[in-house]
């Protein structure tokens, strides 16, 4: 039986072929599949046979054994035999010529003319022998032999190779020593990918090597036919090895693909459940292609191994790519599906946390208070309308257009209505996935949550299941960059994640060790081309090849090529920090205006001076800075002078804008800016401020809002002490998610419900 040589990759959920590559190896011996170029190699009938990166093959010249050419005009068959000469070269239609040679058209063959050895020694552009024989510069010469397509020409095989011409020879063997080079290239890497010994492929170089060598001193045509049939020989052996690779390859998969139809129709079922018709028969569709899918891998990986014909297996890939293409616009339509259902969702939550709000909170405010929140209900509530309208009129601009309002009322307002949770089991998931957000989500505002979760739905909806009702730290480190992540890279960012969780759970059911390894895996956010090379660590894990103390001493190389990657790709936006930094969520949050240090460090470690601290507290706050004039002396100059114009403007304290600012400074500063005057209180929480302290009830009205707690192992809160970049970027971001009602101005969203 024929081998047959193939290379084919899946792509994605959706399985995607990408050219078969498929060699008959008993006929074409020294081409590889790694070839790019044209490969030139004989048939039996001494024709030129040219193979092209897509496998298709033309005869150029086929010969007969009396040394009569023809050129192959497209009239050949699959083994170069040619049944119509071509006219151009000795033919004719003049029936004088018969010598016997005419075919049953009358067609006839000319003899060639003939020429001396005398008259081609007599020519300019010849070259001839010690012996007599001669060969033009082209490669023609006077003895009818067979066609040599290693250099060309008639006889030239033994002219080359034991004359002294060694350009000839170095042409003749061109393609002989780039076969072998090829050969020993993939070797090497099916040697760095095997899991098993590797003494067969080391073997296969041992005898690669010296055949390369004796090539470069042949000196006959025989010795070179013994050494490409000793090639020939290699590269059989080397073909089981290259199948068996494929094969397994693509067995794991087609394996893979079955386990995501299997999430998917779990995830699609619960869906049509409360779907109208369309759906549900767009959803039946979907679901039978993908069955129609597997089946056809299967049937493709039979035949390969099986060593069917070409035919056979291209028309099983294109049948695939078709479904293929029918499974990604089944996507294209269904993610908007899910848009709307989560913004319809959306505008429910929002008006059960209105409702909440008033029977909970609303008789405890102020009257001022609550006018201010009666005007904001009522913008609220005219959003959620124009939102619903939208909806009705499958309006997808317009609606988009609500959500992003209502979403920064929320931000706005989120200390006072508190954050609605996205009610995934009403969007079709199990209720675990409902348990795992809330989890995970606790600490986020609400705009993040929502631009999660839009984002998520938009990416890969169907592995929502597997991050929030899979493993909780995962999940935990997956949400925290995720709405960072290029929209681009997100539905691969994803994917990642899943397989990383998968490979996890596959090893600690046979190797408990794994789990103490579980933060350093799980707890970190790889990312980038670091996020693959785990999980293809821990493949080699779960198979035998590497041991968890390896794994563990290989990390701390993908953390940091996955921090340059997250730097790179705008996921953290400082080069010396990343998001497993505990201030990284409240700096982010910031970056509008926060501006970095030489070389882009945000430099958490620094100390920071009362102008900084000043700009941030404003900026966050949303008061900016004003143009007009500053009365404070030693700002006039500064660069902070706008930001002193406007504290003057609020009646904040200030202080010299280039003084490291203290821990109790700070506190002064927040409560000035956002409540106006402290609390009273009567007694301290700290053992080192005292209630005599200028700053006591600044520290005291923090920690009455939980913006400050203090050191836990000591009871103080150092009002004396500078505070670094890190700390003030934390508590300013705690005062705002906290006060940022008592600050906010209505006149920000006027417009917001027109």
């Amino acid at each position: 039986m024929k081998k047959l040589l193939f290379s084919c990759l899946f792509l994605g959920t959706a399985v995607l072929l990408s050219g078969c590559s498929l060699i008959n190896s008993d006929e074409v011996k020294t081409s590889t599949l790694l070839s790019d170029d044209l490969t030139t190699d004989s048939t039996s009938e001494g024709g030129s046979v040219t193979t092209t990166p897509n496998n298709e093959t033309t005869v150029n010249k086929v010969c007969d054994e009396k040394g009569n050419c023809y050129v192959d005009d497209g009239d050949c068959d699959s083994s170069g035999n040619c049944v119509k000469p071509a006219p151009e070269d000795n033919f004719t239609d003049d029936k004088s010529f018969d010598d016997g040679n005419c075919d049953s058209s009358g067609n006839c063959k000319k003899p060639e003319p003939q020429e001396s050895k005398d008259d081609w020694k007599n020519t300019t552009d010849k070259n001839c022998d010690s012996s007599g024989n001669c060969w033009d510069n082209n490669g023609g010469n006077n003895n009818d032999k067979n066609w040599n397509d290693n250099g060309g020409g008639y006889g030239q095989e033994n002219d080359c190779f034991s004359g002294t011409n060694t350009e000839c020879k170095d042409k003749a063997l061109k393609m002989d020593f780039r076969d072998i080079e090829r050969m020993e290239r993939e070797i090497k890497q099916l040697m760095k990918k095997s899991s098993d010994s590797t003494a067969d492929f080391q073997a296969m170089l041992d005898k690669l090597a010296p055949l390369k060598e004796s090539l470069k001193n042949v000196t006959s045509q025989d010795e070179v036919d013994s050494l490409r049939s000793q090639v020939w020989e290699i590269q059989d052996s080397l073909n089981v090895f290259r199948m068996s690779a494929e094969a397994e390859r693509m067995q794991k998969d087609l394996e893979m693909n079955k386990k995501q139809y299997e999430k998917d129709k779990k995830f699609l079922n619960e869906e049509a459940k409360s779907a109208d018709k369309e759906t549900k028969a767009k959803i039946e569709e979907y679901l039978k292609n993908r069955e129609k899918m597997n089946s056809l891998m299967e049937n493709l990986l039979k035949a390969m191994k099986d060593g069917s014909d070409m035919d056979t297996i291209d028309s099983i890939r294109w049948e695939v790519d078709d479904i293929r293409m029918t499974m990604d616009d089944f996507w294209q339509w269904f993610k908007p599906q899910q848009e709307k259902k989560w913004a319809g969702q959306m505008f429910n939550d929002v008006e059960d946390s209105i409702k909440k709000m008033k029977e909970d909170k609303y008789d405890k405010l102020t009257d001022d208070m609550k006018a201010k929140v009666d005007k904001l209900i009522k913008k609220m509530e005219d959003i959620i309308a124009e939102g619903k309208k939208a909806q009705d009129s499958e309006d997808d601009s317009a609606l988009q257009d609500a959500q992003d309002k209502l979403d920064e009322v929320m931000r706005k307002a989120e200390s006072l209505f508190g954050r609605p949770k996205p009610k995934f089991e009403d969007m079709g998931f199990d209720k675990n996935v409902d348990m795992g957000f809330d989890e995970i989500s606790g600490g986020m505002s609400y705009e993040k949550q929502v631009e999660i979760v839009k984002k998520i739905l938009s990416a890969n909806p169907d592995i929502i299941k597997d991050i929030f009702a899979g493993d909780k730290v995962l999940a935990e480190r997956t949400m925290k960059i995720f709405d960072k992540v290029p929209e681009k890279m997100q539905g691969e960012f994803l994917n990642d994640k899943a397989d990383l969780s998968s490979v996890y759970e596959e090893i600690l059911k046979t190797n408990s060790k794994i789990a103490n390894y579980k933060d350093m895996i799980l707890g970190y956010n790889y990312f980038g081309n670091a996020s693959k090379e785990i999980v293809s660590m821990l493949k080699e894990v779960r198979d035998g090849s590497l041991s968890l103390e390896e794994l563990s001493a290989k990390l701390e190389g993908l953390k940091q090529s996955s921090k340059e990657s997250k730097y790179d790709n705008g996921v953290v936006s400082f080069s010396d920090y990343d998001d497993s930094d505990w201030y990284y969520e409240p700096v982010e949050g910031m970056t509008a205006f926060l501006k970095g240090k030489e070389g882009d460090r945000f430099a958490g470690a620094d100390n920071i001076t009362f102008a900084e601290t000043l700009k941030i507290t404003l900026e966050r706050f949303g008061y900016g800075q004003s143009q007009g004039g500053v009365s404070y002396a030693k700002a006039q100059n500064h660069w902070a002078k706008g930001y002193y114009a406007k504290a003057e403007e609020l009646g904040l304290t200030l202080l010299d804008p280039d003084k490291l600012i203290t821990r109790g400074e700070m506190a002064r500063l927040i409560v000035e800016a956002t409540l106006k005057t402290p609390a009273s209180h009567s007694s301290s929480s700290f053992n080192d401020v005292d209630t005599s302290n200028q700053y006591f009830n600044y520290i005291e009205t923090l920690k009455d809002y939980k913006i400050v707690s203090g050191d836990s192992a000591t009871g103080s809160y150092r009002p004396s002490d500078s505070i670094n970049r890190a700390e003030t970027a934390k508590i300013i971001e705690y005062a705002y998610e906290t006060l940022q009602l008592q600050t906010l101005d209505l006149s920000e969203i006027k417009d917001l419900a027109k």
